[in-house]
């Protein structure tokens, strides 16, 4: 009895399985991205919050540098049109609230900058606190703030740790 050699398939043979293998792992390669999009476009547009309250911080502090306390700036969250971000702003006594929806189906969140200042009284320095963080050592909050319906996109300077 005679063995027959084995007949090679050659790298033809292989290319469906191949083909397969990287579609496979590309599909799921989506699939675990496509879960992070909505996160992800979620924490773009709390950062639009901050930007669009600078303008509002800086005058707050340049009116706490000048005068010894947080008033409204003329210039700032109350000109500002309500739906340029669909985000709802208020000024209440030296804090910036704001409210509204990230995203259909996500409900709504508060979010607040709150001014800190040297505990001593020295200076005009003014920290903002946002969500739940708290004063560092010699500083002391104007009031509490507040972060709402935030829970994994409040970014790292707003969770609940000490300013180092």
């Amino acid at each position: 009895m005679t063995m027959q050699p084995v007949k090679r398939l050659g790298w033809i043979a292989l290319l469906p399985l191949d083909v397969s293998l990287s579609l496979a792992i590309i599909c799921l390669l989506t699939m675990i991205s496509a879960a992070q999009i909505g996160g992800n476009l979620d924490k773009g547009r709390l950062a639009g919050f901050f930007d669009t309250a600078s303008g509002a911080r800086i005058g707050a502090m340049e009116g706490f540098a000048v005068t010894g306390e947080f008033v409204e700036p003329s210039s700032s969250l109350a000109s500002m049109p309500a739906s340029s971000d669909g985000f709802a702003y208020r000024y209440v006594g030296g804090r910036i609230d704001t409210s509204g929806t990230l995203r259909p189906g996500r409900p709504e969140f508060r979010l607040s900058l709150v001014p800190t200042t040297m505990t001593s009284g020295d200076g005009w320095t003014v920290i903002w606190s946002c969500g739940e963080r708290r004063a560092p050592a010699g500083w002391t909050k104007l009031e509490p703030s507040f972060a709402d319906n935030l829970e994994g996109i409040l970014p790292y300077v707003c969770r609940n740790l000490p300013i180092e």
